[in-house]
């Protein structure tokens, strides 16, 4: 599952990244580190708002045999249609918001930090 999560999380995020970043270049009038983070934490939103089910799944899957909240899965498919007949297809987004919250100063910095970098070693 975190094979299957954070290939299209990164694809994502870093094309959402440049795209965010030029939009806010030219209709905006903030500095380029603003411009920076809050690019890095609109793409990290895009790219979880996509990939989150992938990351619940592999969560839940972890946890089966720790928390006996937690039903017993066979796989990614059993565990799916476990969550989607107990919950409904929003209980794939379970924990999204606070997802929110944690990633968007987290992969702001992170494409901040990159950017910096880059110029370094340029």
């Amino acid at each position: 599952m975190s094979i299957l999560g954070f290939a299209p999380f990164s694809a994502l995020s870093f094309s959402a990244y440049f795209t965010y970043k030029e939009y806010l270049e030219s209709h905006t009038l903030w500095n380029s580190d603003i411009i920076k983070v809050v690019g890095g934490g609109m793409a990290g939103i895009t790219a979880v708002s996509v990939t989150y089910p992938t990351d619940l799944i592999r969560r839940r899957l972890q946890l089966q045999n720790f928390d006996k909240s937690v039903p017993k899965y066979s796989g990614i498919l059993d565990c799916i249609s476990k969550i989607v007949k107990s919950e409904g297809s929003s209980g794939l987004y379970r924990g999204l918001t606070a997802s929110y919250i944690k990633l968007f100063p987290t992969i702001g910095i992170q494409f901040l930090a990159m950017e910096r970098l880059n110029q370094c070693l340029k």
